[in-house]
């Protein structure tokens, strides 16, 4: 299966975070492929897409929002997101957002809606 994993990061802990996922994906019999989201040009060739984003002033990074919005069509395929960001009072607002952002109501993937709960490391 050829997997592509996409990330939006300010700073590098997103692109660390979307770098180990690969890895580990790789390590698992995976083909796989890690890029910045504005180096992807179409996701058509990949069976399964992850992209992820940081998280600043609430948001997702503008290339991670605009990567999901110009790919929406393409990402019927099975897509998994993630976001980095701090927790703390904020994390319940952040997960309705990006719940909203990540899928519409006729989106194949509506069963990801919804906050994912914190887990302590």
């Amino acid at each position: 299966m050829t997997v592509l994993v996409g990330y939006a990061s300010a700073y590098g802990s997103t692109k660390g975070i979307a770098s180990r996922v690969g890895e580990h994906l790789r390590a698992a019999g995976f083909e796989v492929d890690v890029h910045p989201v504005d180096e992807i040009d179409a996701v058509n060739a990949y069976e399964a897409v992850i992209i992820g984003s940081a998280i600043h002033n609430q948001k997702w990074l503008p290339s991670g929002d605009e990567f999901m919005r110009a790919h929406a069509e393409a990402l019927a395929s099975p897509v998994w997101l993630f976001s980095v960001c701090s927790i703390g009072e904020t994390t319940s607002f952040l997960s309705e957002r990006l719940a909203r952002i990540a899928t519409t109501p006729e989106s194949p993937t509506d069963r990801l809606r919804g906050p994912t709960p914190n887990r302590s490391p």
